[in-house]
Parts: structure tokens; sequence; C-alpha cells
């Protein structure tokens, strides 16, 4: 699915960049096709580490010891 991505993005033949606020980047339908591939990609690639359970399932690049120290510190 990545790889259709890619191709989509490519045969869309629409810059990655905007140049200017008023010109903004992928603008048609085969980018948007693109975005829907991509998403579904990493919707997959969730789904699958979740049902592998393994070390490499997991999506967060924070370790959980971070979320436990804001979790301790009361609400202002």
């Amino acid at each position: 699915m990545t790889m259709a991505a890619a191709i989509a993005f490519w045969k869309g033949g629409q810059p990655g960049i905007s140049n200017a606020r008023d010109d903004p980047a992928w603008t048609n339908a085969l980018t948007f096709v693109g975005l829907a591939f991509m998403s579904a990609s990493l919707g997959v690639q969730g789904i699958l580490g979740k049902r592998l359970n393994t070390q490499f399932g997991t999506t967060s690049a924070s370790p959980p010891s971070i979320f436990s120290l804001y979790s301790r510190s009361p609400i202002q």
C-alpha cells in the first residue's frame, strides 16, 4: 500500500511543498488517493502490530515513564 501511495503521488505530478499560502499543494484527486493509500498502510501496520503482539508492535517513540511523571503532577 505504501508503494501504491508513492506511485499515486508521483503520477499526481504536483509538488510536495506549497510555494505560497494561496497556492496549496496536493489539490487533485490522484494525490488524495495517495493520502488514502498512505493512511490505509499505517492502519494495517497498527493492526498487524497489535495482532502479532511483538516488541515491534508499538508506534510510540516515548517511554512510558514520561506519562507517569505527568500523571503525578496536580492539574492547576
